[in-house]
């Protein structure tokens, strides 16, 4: 599909596959990436956002110079793939807006490919034309992966390891499944804090 939304809970990993997204497109497709954080729209007043106009100005803070008439028509052609990145970010004041002003701007340069990363919203059942798909936890066999590839003292990463795939893992699975937390039972390893078995209290 060219309308996808990929949702998945705090540090999953969401971002990271945008960027990864976006450094494959260049690398593997012939489309131009298009990275875009949408909390940018923050800073905006309700009835100035405008999407198109948005993208337009990223685009130009990173150099990319073309006159607002050839970026519309390059929007026609379909040569982009846009990451929306962070849609759960958006103020609640403006997102009604923000979702009339994504679903009105891919309806009209539906030849583009769209990805848009969030938090699970019930309100993605009704966008029309949307894929959703969801993020998955981390198995014990990609947890021990990760920590293996992290740029960490190698003692307490193997020791962890160890106790990761012994009884951490089984023990604090909503965590260890979770590569932001992961990394944060890593560090707190190493100092010898006691892990919460609440996910608010670990947060």
């Amino acid at each position: 599909g060219h309308k996808l939304i990929i949702t998945g809970t705090g540090g999953i990993g969401k971002s990271m596959l945008m960027k990864h997204c976006f450094m494959n497109a260049i690398a593997n497709t012939n489309l131009i990436p298009i990275l875009i954080e949408l909390r940018g729209l923050n800073e905006y007043e309700k009835d100035n956002i405008s999407l198109k106009k948005y993208i337009y100005d990223v685009l130009g803070n990173y150099g990319f110079k073309l006159e607002m008439e050839y970026f519309e028509y390059s929007l026609e052609t379909g040569c982009y793939l846009i990451l929306f990145d962070g849609y759960d970010e958006v103020k609640n004041s403006l997102s009604q807006t923000i979702t009339d002003e994504i679903t009105s701007f891919c309806n009209k340069y539906s030849d583009n490919y769209m990805i848009m990363s969030s938090r699970p919203l019930n309100e993605f059942v009704g966008w029309p034309d949307f894929i959703e798909y969801e993020s998955m936890s981390l198995t014990k066999e990609q947890a021990l992966s990760l920590v293996s590839k992290l740029d960490y003292d190698e003692d307490i990463k193997k020791k962890f390891c160890e106790q990761l795939d012994e009884e951490l893992y089984d023990e604090y699975e909503s965590f260890a499944s979770n590569p932001l937390l992961l990394t944060i039972m890593l560090m707190t390893f190493e100092e010898r804090i006691s892990i919460p078995d609440k996910k608010t209290d670990f947060y």
